[in-house]
């Protein structure tokens, strides 16, 4: 894998948030750890605060003064198929991610934070510590930055699934169970409670009245 910067260039934060959730996504995706065998970086060094959290993110040799970021993997893990591979599933959450993430806005750690959530929701169970790891901060921490923006981790999971929820079902592509599982809930009974106390209504209800506009 390879990043280019663009101009502007892209933070370090960005590029470490960036790799967290590659790194994350391999592991959800494949149900075991997928390592890489090196990783590279333009810069020519971290502050020593950063490097010891980055050196046990990517378990890997770091080569600094790289052309470009770069994460080497085996290739043999690589060309494995997926145990959880679904091509259908793949393709409408990524056409359905990349529009929620090109339209939300928000303020900054909030808006980062529910990009993370957006980018692994559909890989079962998010939490605040995932999150957190991707943001390279501690749950604590995470905590104490959206309190400061007036909002929290539940709060942005809830508006996560409300917005994808929401998308699934006017497409009428998916039945309220499948539209369900695919926002990590077990069966629809789970999922019928949290949509009305999102909304008010029912799945089924709000199929109804989303026809009738």
């Amino acid at each position: 894998m390879i990043i280019r910067g663009h101009s502007p260039a892209p933070t370090n934060e960005s590029i470490q948030i960036a790799t967290a959730i590659i790194l994350k996504m391999c592991k959800l995706t494949a149900n075991k750890e997928i390592a890489p065998i090196k990783a590279h970086t333009i810069n020519d060094s971290f502050p020593s605060k950063d490097l010891s959290f980055i050196k046990k993110l990517v378990n890997c040799e770091i080569a600094f003064n790289a052309d470009c970021y770069q994460i080497d993997f085996n290739n043999e893990e690589l060309v494995k198929p997926l145990l959880s591979h679904c091509p259908e599933m793949t393709n409408e959450l990524d056409k359905t991610m990349i529009k929620q993430l090109n339209s939300y806005h928000s303020t900054p750690y909030s808006s980062k934070a529910i990009k993370i959530i957006l980018s692994i929701i559909g890989s079962g169970t998010v939490r605040q510590q995932q999150v957190a790891n991707a943001m390279l901060m501690t749950p604590k921490k995470l905590q104490r930055k959206l309190a400061k923006e007036q909002t929290n981790f539940s709060s942005l999971l809830q508006q996560a699934r409300e917005k994808l929820a929401k998308t699934y079902l006017q497409d009428h592509q998916y039945s309220v169970k499948k539209t369900g599982f695919l926002l990590g809930y077990m069966d629809e009974t789970s999922f019928t409670k949290a949509f009305k106390g999102w909304t008010g209504e029912t799945p089924t209800d709000f199929l109804h009245h989303a026809t009738e506009l």
